[in-house]
Protein backbone atom coordinates (compact mmCIF):
# COMPACT_ATOMS: atom_id res chain seq x y z
CA UNK A 1 0.00 0.00 0.00
CA UNK A 2 1.45 3.40 -1.12
CA UNK A 3 1.54 6.60 1.64
CA UNK A 4 0.46 9.60 0.79
CA UNK A 5 1.09 13.18 2.77
CA UNK A 6 -0.69 15.79 2.15
CA UNK A 7 0.31 19.24 3.02
CA UNK A 8 -1.59 22.31 2.95
CA UNK A 9 0.26 25.79 2.79
CA UNK A 10 -1.49 28.79 4.08
CA UNK A 11 -1.50 31.06 6.68
CA UNK A 12 -5.71 31.68 6.26
CA UNK A 13 -5.84 28.36 7.15
CA UNK A 14 -4.21 28.41 10.01
CA UNK A 15 -6.01 31.42 11.38
CA UNK A 16 -8.83 30.03 10.64
CA UNK A 17 -10.42 32.71 7.83
CA UNK A 18 -10.70 29.93 5.42
CA UNK A 19 -11.75 26.05 5.99
CA UNK A 20 -9.56 23.07 4.83
CA UNK A 21 -12.03 21.25 3.07
CA UNK A 22 -8.97 19.54 0.43
CA UNK A 23 -8.08 17.27 3.02
CA UNK A 24 -10.96 15.36 3.90
CA UNK A 25 -11.60 15.10 -0.46
CA UNK A 26 -8.16 13.93 -0.60
CA UNK A 27 -7.77 11.84 1.93
CA UNK A 28 -10.67 9.57 0.41
CA UNK A 29 -9.85 10.13 -3.14
CA UNK A 30 -6.34 8.16 -1.76
CA UNK A 31 -8.12 5.76 -0.24
CA UNK A 32 -10.27 4.67 -2.88
CA UNK A 33 -7.23 4.80 -5.24
CA UNK A 34 -5.76 1.93 -2.29
CA UNK A 35 -3.84 4.03 -0.99
CA UNK A 36 -3.09 4.98 3.27
CA UNK A 37 -3.27 8.92 3.76
CA UNK A 38 -0.18 8.82 6.80
CA UNK A 39 0.01 12.83 7.32
CA UNK A 40 -1.55 15.95 6.88
CA UNK A 41 0.07 18.80 7.02
CA UNK A 42 -0.79 22.29 7.64
CA UNK A 43 2.10 25.44 7.00
CA UNK A 44 2.43 28.67 7.24
CA UNK A 45 3.28 30.74 4.33
CA UNK A 46 7.19 30.69 5.03
CA UNK A 47 9.59 29.57 2.11
CA UNK A 48 12.09 27.89 4.94
CA UNK A 49 9.37 26.06 6.88
CA UNK A 50 7.40 24.54 3.80
CA UNK A 51 11.18 23.37 2.26
CA UNK A 52 11.95 21.45 5.51
CA UNK A 53 8.29 20.14 6.05
CA UNK A 54 8.68 18.95 2.47
CA UNK A 55 11.44 17.34 2.50
CA UNK A 56 10.72 15.29 6.24
CA UNK A 57 6.97 14.09 4.07
CA UNK A 58 9.15 13.27 1.02
CA UNK A 59 11.00 11.27 3.32
CA UNK A 60 7.89 9.53 5.23
CA UNK A 61 5.69 8.85 2.00
CA UNK A 62 5.87 7.14 -1.16
CA UNK A 63 3.87 10.26 -2.45
CA UNK A 64 3.36 14.11 -1.28
CA UNK A 65 0.59 16.02 -2.71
Amino acid sequence: MKRVALVIIGDEILDGSVQDTNSGFLTRRVAALGSQVIRIIVLPDEPAIVAQELSSAAAAADYVI
